[in-house]
């Protein structure tokens, strides 16, 4: 079974983990010609004109396969940026679905306290809301027949 990846680039998790390795992520405070400033801020001011484009348009896929013991379910979902609304599929894919259970909270429809979400809601509820949120989910059950 492989662990859960995140592609950003070629390379990503390597270069990042070499600016971790050399303490660029630290918030403590440093003096560098007489000014304050933190290694991350340092960071965050060198990485945004290279890697932050305006432009940019992406695309963002989840692809799960599970099996158990009687069963085996296969999702997908492939979002694009959002020209009308300028969000990337990142933005959506990482955001989207705390707005939904944040929006359930609100109207009070989920339990109030600290609840996993697959507790608070169940997964067709969620797909029925990431309908209006223009996701195309495909997702199929397989019977197990070992």
């Amino acid at each position: 079974m492989r662990p859960d990846k995140t592609l950003r680039y070629p390379g990503h998790a390597r270069i990042f983990k070499a600016y971790k390795d050399l303490g660029l992520f630290r918030e403590e405070k440093i003096v560098i010609d007489g000014k304050v400033v933190t290694p991350r801020q340092v960071l965050f001011q060198l990485l945004e004109p290279v890697l932050y484009d305006p432009e940019a348009r992406d695309v963002g896929i989840i692809y799960i396969k599970a099996r158990g013991r009687k069963a085996e379910v296969m999702v997908k979902l492939v979002d694009y940026y959002d020209a009308k609304a300028g969000f990337r599929a990142m933005e959506r894919l990482t955001g989207f679905h705390t707005a939904i259970v944040l929006e359930l909270a609100v109207k009070g429809e989920i339990e109030k306290g600290v609840i996993p979400i697959e507790r608070a809601l169940s997964g067709h509820r969620l797909l029925e809301l990431t309908e209006l949120r223009n996701w195309k989910i495909d997702w199929k059950v397989s019977q197990d027949n070992r």
